[in-house]
């Protein structure tokens, strides 16, 4: 029988993985956007197995994962997380 934090969207290393290698998964798959990056719905998935986790050392990946679902949504509303236009606009020359 599978393992009940198993499904398609939470990777082995999210569910199962040291902090470190929880570490290193997260920083190959949120910082490089070259590549391809998790849905919305997988990232709440990895934030609620995270949370299940129960230890201490998983905090900072939840707080990455927050961060990177607010800089998503930002993204689609057309903003930059301090407000501005996204992408930035070109300066207007005089």
């Amino acid at each position: 029988m599978p393992d009940e934090r198993e499904s398609t969207a939470i990777p082995a290393v999210i569910a199962t993985g040291t902090p470190k290698e929880v570490d290193a998964f997260l920083l190959a798959c949120l910082s490089h956007e070259e590549l391809p990056q998790p849905s919305l719905a997988a990232m709440y998935e990895w934030i609620a197995c995270l949370t299940g986790r129960k230890d201490d050392d998983f905090h900072s990946h939840i707080s990455t994962c927050h961060y990177w679902l607010y800089f998503q949504y930002a993204k689609q509303a057309g903003l930059s997380p301090d407000g501005q236009a996204y992408p930035p606009r070109p300066e207007k020359s005089s």
